[in-house]
């Protein structure tokens, strides 16, 4: 890919940190970058992948205090995880329960028994964790020309097959081929791969 970039006369620069996103009338209108934040460059759309939160800090004015407390509150994975000691052993039979109904307030649930027994202190007992996934998504969405992309950038967790669907509707979308909430994508956690068992 990188090779094709070039070819067709683009330029790829490793190294060269973004230190803010200028931000007038609703749109990102560039981008500084460079250990010292010295190089600048007009944009006229910007995909993240960064964590929200760090995308969120690097907007030229700053967001609202409430919204800054916020990005700086989530850790990089941005979720709570509320721990259970319960009695009863095999609750269910996977890793993860990833949960997608918006009425419950949580993102999944994990069995630690099913990945080690030794993770549990008494053999009767199971140890299953809630996670509590957040979110800043409405905020960045004020901008018209930044789209927040991957699991760090939306700061959701889900499988490869919807990471590639939101990438590729994120580029049909800045191309003007469609209109998908990114956000809106696989809520249901199906799987996308198709195949034929004989």
């Amino acid at each position: 890919m990188a090779a094709e970039i070039r070819e067709k006369g683009g330029e790829i620069w490793l190294n060269e940190p973004v230190q803010g996103m200028r931000a007038r009338g609703g749109r990102i209108d560039c981008v500084r970058f460079g250990s010292r934040g010295d190089r600048v460059l007009p944009v006229d759309y910007v995909f993240s992948s960064a964590p929200i939160s760090h995308t969120l800090r690097a907007l030229e004015p700053l967001p609202p205090k409430a919204i800054l407390d916020a990005a700086q509150s989530l850790y990089f994975r941005g979720h709570i995880t509320v721990n259970h000691i319960v009695r009863g052993d095999n609750l269910f039979p996977d890793n993860w329960l990833y949960i997608h109904s918006p009425e419950v307030k949580m993102a999944r649930i994990a069995n630690y028994n099913n990945f080690s027994r030794d993770m549990i202190g008494h053999p009767d007992t199971s140890a299953v964790s809630q996670d509590h996934f957040q979110t800043l998504y409405r905020y960045a969405q004020q901008f018209s020309n930044l789209c927040l992309i991957g699991r760090a950038g939306m700061y959701r967790y889900n499988n490869q097959d919807h990471a590639l669907l939101s990438g590729f509707y994120a580029a049909r979308n800045y191309l003007n081929l469609t209109k998908v909430d990114l956000m809106g994508i696989n809520d249901r956690e199906e799987t996308i791969e198709e195949k034929t068992l004989s």
